[in-house]
C-alpha cells in the first residue's frame, strides 16, 4: 500500500488475474479489471500470485503460470499496464524445470525480489533491478541459507527497514519464510549488503544463522512483526 491506496490482485477460479483498488476514502474501484486484457502474451491461466508497489507508483506482478513458469507485468503510476507479460525465465536462467508458488517484494523500493518454490522443493531467488534488468540466474537459497526444512511448500517475502535481530546485518533487508515439508514456518533474511558487493549474482549474503523455525529464539521487534496467511495455494503477508 502507498499514497494511502491499497491495490489487490488475486487469481479467480477461472485462473485469471485480477485487480482492484481500494482508495484512501475506504471506497473501491467499482469494477475488478482483467490483467489480461491490459498485458497479453501470458500463459492461458495462473495458479498463484504476488505484487509488490514501488515508492507510490508502479505496482509490479509475479504470477506462477500453468505451466509452472514465473510471468511478470507492471501497473505504472498512470494506471496503464506493460502491454505483454514477462517470462521471468527468459531473463533470469538456472531455475528449477518449475515453480509452484511465488512471492515478491522490494527491500529498497526500487529493485523487485522475486522468491518461489520450485517443483524440487526448494527456495529460488532472482531480482529485477532498478533499470529493467534482471539477475542473470536464480540463486538456490538453501546453498546460502542452510538449516532449513528439507522441502518447502509455501513462501512469502517483504522488504523491511532492518531492526534488532539476533544478529542485525544491514538496512533495509528482505525478509522470507517458508513452509516446510515438516509444516512448520521457517525464517531467513537477505541482506542489505548483497546487492552492492555482486550485483550480477543473486546468491547474495544472507542470515548467518540461517533458516531458522519461527518457534525458535529469533524475535521481531513489534513494529516488523510479520503478519502471515496460509490459504489454499499461496502464503502470503
Amino acid at each position: 500500500m502507498a499514497n494511502d491506496f491499497l491495490q489487490v490482485v488475486g487469481v479467480g477460479d477461472d485462473g485469471q488475474l485480477w485487480h482492484t483498488i481500494r482508495n484512501a476514502d475506504g471506497s473501491w474501484t467499482p469494477r475488478f479489471g482483467l490483467i489480461k486484457g491490459e498485458s497479453s502474451g501470458g500463459p492461458p491461466t495462473f495458479t498463484d500470485v504476488s505484487c509488490g508497489n514501488f515508492g507510490g507508483q508502479a505496482l509490479q506482478v509475479a504470477g506462477v503460470g500453468n505451466d509452472g513458469q514465473l510471468w511478470h507485468t507492471i501497473r505504472n503510476a498512470d494506471g496503464t499496464w506493460t502491454p505483454r507479460f514477462g517470462l521471468i525465465e527468459g531473463e533470469s536462467s538456472g531455475g528449477p524445470g518449475k515453480f509452484t508458488d511465488v512471492a515478491c517484494g522490494s527491500a529498497d523500493g526500487l529493485a523487485l525480489q522475486v522468491v518461489g518454490v520450485g517443483d524440487d522443493g526448494q527456495l529460488w531467488h532472482t531480482i529485477r533491478n532498478a533499470d529493467g534488468t534482471w539477475t542473470p540466474g536464480f540463486g538456490l537459497i538453501e546453498s546460502v541459507s542452510v538449516g532449513g526444512s528439507w522441502k518447502f511448500n509455501m513462501v512469502g517475502c517483504a522488504g523491511t527497514e532492518g531492526g534488532p535481530f539476533i544478529v542485525r546485518v544491514g538496512n533495509p533487508t528482505l525478509q522470507v519464510i517458508g513452509v516446510g515439508s515438516d509444516g512448520q514456518l521457517w525464517h531467513t533474511i537477505r541482506n542489505a549488503d548483497g546487492t552492492g558487493r555482486l550485483a550480477s549474482s543473486s546468491s547474495k549474503v544472507y542470515h548467518p544463522a540461517g533458516l531458522q523455525p519461527l518457534n525458535s529464539s529469533v524475535a521481531l521487534p513489534q513494529a516488523q512483526i510479520l503478519s502471515f496467511r496460509k490459504t489454499a495455494n499461496s502464503a502470503e503477508f
